[in-house]
């Protein structure tokens, strides 16, 4: 199965107004393609709302990561 990482035809946008023309083959083809392109444009909103040193700011001073492996070892009830 082939997924397309974007549609074939995707919107431009001119000031506050955005524009998308209808092109053959701009619908999904399937619900994986569908989650895909819809991630894409979240994504590129939360590019817009949060700057790049921002992040890294957030990055920086976030706590460390929990250890996955460790919980699911010492779990009080083990994954069968």
């Amino acid at each position: 199965m082939q997924i397309r990482r974007r549609p074939p035809n995707p919107a431009v946008g001119v000031d506050e107004l955005r524009f998308q023309i209808k092109a053959e083959d701009s619908e999904p083809r399937n619900i994986l393609e569908k989650i895909v392109w819809h991630k894409e444009t979240e994504v590129e909103r939360r590019r817009e709302a949060v700057p790049l040193a921002d992040l890294k700011k957030q990055v920086a001073s976030a706590p460390p990561a929990l250890d996955f492996l460790n919980a699911c070892a010492t779990a009080k009830h083990p994954l069968p």
